[in-house]
């Protein structure tokens, strides 16, 4: 009986992201995930705060 593991997939993130797999797309896809990341970060923190007294948002 196979066991699952999570363990980190650095072949699927090289073929993904890196600029040789990608012809040179890969650090733009990255700058891309990391602005959609910070933008629902921010979206969740504003909807948290609603009805919250401590919240830190003015």
């Amino acid at each position: 009986e196979a066991t699952q593991q999570w363990a980190p997939n650095t072949e699927m993130f090289y073929k993904k992201f890196s600029p040789e797999y990608t012809y040179g797309e890969g650090p733009r896809r990255l700058r891309n995930l990391y602005f959609v990341y910070l933008f629902i970060l921010r979206a969740i923190e504003k909807v948290c705060c609603w009805g919250y007294e401590g919240c830190r948002r003015e």
